[in-house]
């Protein structure tokens, strides 16, 4: 035993420190008596325990990581980010495309970008869908598998979608979607070129055609319909919002029209072509009567050629202001001409004839009317009815040609109609004659003569007149004055 020196109390002899006062105890040979060596770690186990702990943080940070790295919430405000930002390159990592044919860049997302520049109001919606998006899939994740079913159907969408992917280890990945479109593209015309976005998609093959193009992004795209043919350039274009559907129909209707052409002569067998602005285009009237599509707004003027059997014949430019357009060969001022010199050469030579009894000279009328003639003449000279006069001119009334071809005699002919002016007077020999002015108002009819190569009077009658602005007239210069010759 041993006491304490503080204190006093006695202490067994193995003690350090006083229990009572807690004073330390040394005993005189304690400091020669060498203290047991303290039990050391093993390094190998040292090593381990670094090791392990070392382990632990990484598991712990890497387990971090990959929550944060997939995130809904994280994601979500990346998208909300790029929208804000208008970040096309950004946007473009970010979503994924339902269409595996459509490759998610900045070009894809060019159509939706606009749509969201022109209506930025849809970025908190857009942003707010996705957010209700991923309270649902929060809400799935606490209910049992058949709940999940049946509650993910009651799932809120938009143009931009949250969905859920494969686990990942211990985590749930989502990624942002956005469903493509495709556009059924429709126009009227053959040749078509149908364009989206200045890119050319498509050309048709025939008339009322249609072609569906895609896959596109939801959002607006600039389509555009152009036809160029020997006729006119017809263009059509339109901007297009496309929404959510699978596929959206889009029509390019071109405003253009076939025009007919027409005209009262039977010409089946005719050579002729069209001169549309001056430019010829392969139809021929006679045939092929419609072509197009042109407009009909006044812009275009049309002009019809034909090759007939006493030389070329064109109608005067028609301006097309409708569907149905015809034409009138009777107008060509050549044509014209050469009926109005044949009409005025005969009335020279017919009252030479008339006067003189020989009908020899009568070049412009066919056998059978000079037969008439001398017929008429012969009945004259046997009544004494006698004639003297002097032809003074015709008036021509344009308006009146008529051109046709007989099914009888399958010829060529055409009317017009007349005004002959004469100083002249019937009488018979035993009076004395009265000449004064007078007129006639007669309906000429011509036959072309194949063999002669030239127009023949065929035979004149008297007709109600004419009131007509479109006149030319012919006047005598110096008439001759004519008197049957057995007047004497």
């Amino acid at each position: 035993m041993q006491h304490c020196k503080e204190c006093g109390a006695t202490l067994p002899l193995e003690a350090n420190f006083c229990k009572e006062c807690g004073h330390a105890i040394h005993s005189e040979d304690s400091a020669l008596t060498p203290k047991p060596p303290s039990k050391s770690v093993n390094p190998k186990t040292k090593l381990l325990l670094i090791v392990g702990a070392i382990l632990l943080c990484v598991i712990f940070g890497g387990y971090k990581l990959g929550e944060y790295l997939t995130s809904k919430e994280r994601q979500i405000a990346q998208v909300e980010s790029a929208l804000n930002e208008k970040d096309d390159e950004a946007l473009a990592k970010l979503l994924t495309s339902t269409d595996k044919k459509l490759k998610m860049n900045e070009e894809a997302l060019k159509g939706f970008m606009k749509y969201i520049k022109q209506n930025p109001e849809q970025v908190p919606y857009i942003v707010e869908t996705l957010k209700e998006q991923s309270k649902h899939y929060d809400s799935l994740n606490a209910q049992t598998k058949e709940n999940q079913d049946s509650a993910d159907e009651s799932m809120i969408t938009g143009l931009i979608n949250l969905e859920k992917g494969k686990k990942v280890l211990f985590f749930d990945t989502y990624k942002i979607t956005i469903k493509p479109v495709y556009m059924s593209l429709y126009t009227n015309y053959q040749d078509t070129v149908l364009k989206v976005n200045g890119k050319e998609v498509a050309q048709a093959d025939k008339a009322e055609y249609s072609k569906t193009v895609g896959p596109y992004l939801p959002g607006i795209y600039t389509v555009e319909a152009n036809l160029k043919n020997d006729y006119v350039t017809l263009t059509g274009k339109q901007e297009v919002f496309l929404s959510g559907t699978e596929k959206q129909d889009v029509d390019m209707y071109l405003e253009g029209e076939e025009v007919n052409l027409y005209s009262y002569i039977d010409g089946t067998d005719l050579k002729g072509k069209v001169l549309l602005n001056g430019k010829e285009i392969d139809t021929n009237p006679f045939k092929n009567s419609s072509f197009g599509p042109v407009v009909t707004d006044g812009s275009l003027s049309l002009q019809v050629l034909a090759e007939m059997p006493w030389g070329k014949m064109k109608s005067d430019e028609i301006v097309i202001d409708s569907s149905e357009v015809e034409f009138d060969l009777t107008q060509d001022k050549d044509f014209q001409q050469s009926i109005m010199d044949t009409v005025v050469l005969h009335a020279k030579e017919w009252i030479a004839a008339y006067t003189s009894g020989d009908t020899t000279k009568i070049t412009t009328a066919t056998p059978e009317k000079i037969e008439e003639y001398v017929t008429e003449i012969e009945d004259g000279k046997e009544s004494g009815y006698l004639y003297t006069g002097s032809y003074l001119g015709t008036s021509f009334n344009l308006d009146s040609f008529y051109l046709s071809k007989s099914s009888d005699t399958n010829q060529w002919e055409v009317v017009v109609e007349v005004t002959e002016y004469y100083n002249s007077d019937h009488y018979y020999k035993d009076d004395s004659p009265q000449p004064s002015e007078n007129m006639s108002d007669l309906s000429y009819s011509l036959v072309y003569d194949e063999d002669q190569k030239k127009w023949l009077v065929e035979d004149y009658g008297y007709s109600w007149g004419f009131n007509s602005e479109n006149i030319h007239e012919y006047k005598e210069e110096s008439p001759t004055k004519y008197t049957s010759t057995w007047a004497k």
